[in-house]
């Protein structure tokens, strides 16, 4: 094939594209469990603060 993408390029390609899905998921999810985190500790020195 002189113009087209063989079976190799192609599984290679699709590869690389989830690796920078899970990626990015992962990204997402750490930042959304520090999220979580910053919130548990305002209201455990807010908590804490009124005992």
């Amino acid at each position: 094939m002189n113009n087209g993408f063989s079976l190799n390029e192609a599984l290679l390609s699709l590869f690389i594209v989830t690796i920078c899905a899970q990626l990015i998921l992962s990204c997402v999810h750490v930042l959304k469990q520090q999220e979580d985190l910053i919130i548990n500790e305002k209201i455990e020195k807010k908590w804490f603060y009124t005992d």
